[in-house]
């Protein structure tokens, strides 16, 4: 994002995906996903959350095999308890750090759903979490308290329960951990999921011997846009081989509220490339640049509205 409020200033149209020529017309600054909770009804900005019947299908819990990647179920982890989804990263997209004060965003077909620990959603289950929305780009870990009680807070699309970023009541360290952010829970012998106060937040893989799926996710832009009236509990149906989770995706939290975007505390900074522009970058090589010249790093190819264009290079671009 330009982290500007007009598409002027930025030398280019919207940038956030609304295919319009104006940021005012996608009701958010240039590059954003910011929206205002009173606009959602009649706002046409593609990122706003609108009611689903969501379905989770789960299979029975199991012992930990090896791990899965999430590529073949849209980098769905699971659900949480409020019917949104978790995910870890939405594969082939790479990852836009910004999240409101709940650690959620939109996504163009209409869901609302986590990738950092859900602030609102653990409050509301007594869990004690950082003071500002903003703690994951600020602070880091340290934003989190040393203690805290270890509540289930969703479940994973393997069966196991996802839980709250506190262990055996004490701040879960990832050391602690597989590479799934998954253990076994020296009690009950169960195997369970954490939610973790470093990126990435959510599990990156699951270890389940099966997955179960998701419908109603990606599959359609339509529908009513989300609003209080619409956010109820979960619903679990025990069907054979596993049960069935059912809801509308729409939080009972106020979404869209004080957007934090950035990088993780302690990260470099990574630009996020979606697109090949056809030339190459650095050390990236995405072809031969239309131009013949090396391509400006911070322009996108062919641009003369960064100020500089195909053939010339990054530093010409400021």
């Amino acid at each position: 994002g330009c982290g500007t409020t007009t598409a002027a200033a930025c030398g280019c149209g919207c940038g956030c995906g609304c295919g319009t020529t104006t940021a005012a017309a996608c009701g958010c600054g240039c590059g954003s996903r910011r929206l205002h909770q009173a606009d959602t009804a009649t706002s046409s900005n593609p990122y706003i959350p609108r009611v689903r019947d969501l379905k989770v299908h789960l299979p029975p819990p199991s012992a930990p095999t090896a791990a899965k990647n999430l590529d073949h179920v849209g980098g769905v982890v699971g659900i949480a308890m409020n019917s949104v989804l978790f995910v870890h990263e939405h594969p082939k997209e790479g990852m836009t750090w910004l999240f409101d004060n709940c650690g959620g965003h939109g996504d163009t077909y209409g869901h609302y759903h986590y990738h950092a620990p859900p602030l609102c959603l653990l409050k509301s289950l007594g869990v004690p979490v950082p003071e500002k929305g903003s703690w994951w780009k600020t602070q880091g870990a340290d934003a989190w308290p040393l203690q805290g009680p270890e509540i289930q807070v969703g479940w994973a699309l393997d069966g196991a329960p996802i839980m709250s970023p506190f262990k055996s009541g004490a701040r879960v360290e990832k050391a602690s951990l597989d590479e799934c952010h998954g253990a076994i829970d020296e009690v009950t012998g169960e195997y369970k999921y954490y939610l973790v106060p470093t990126a990435p937040y959510m599990p990156p893989c699951l270890r389940g011997a099966q997955l179960g799926n998701v419908t109603s996710f990606r599959q359609s832009k339509d529908g009513q846009p989300c609003s209080k009236s619409h956010a109820a509990p979960m619903q679990t149906s025990i069907v054979h081989g596993g049960k069935v989770l059912s809801g509308t995706g729409c939080p009972e939290h106020a979404m869209f509220k004080k957007v934090h975007s950035g990088q993780p505390f302690g990260q470099k900074f990574t630009a996020r490339r979606l697109h090949d522009h056809g030339c190459g970058c650095g050390s990236k090589k995405y072809g031969t640049c239309p131009a013949g010249g090396a391509c400006g790093c911070g322009c996108g190819c062919g641009t003369s509205a960064c100020g500089c264009g195909c053939g010339t290079t990054a530093a010409a671009c400021g």
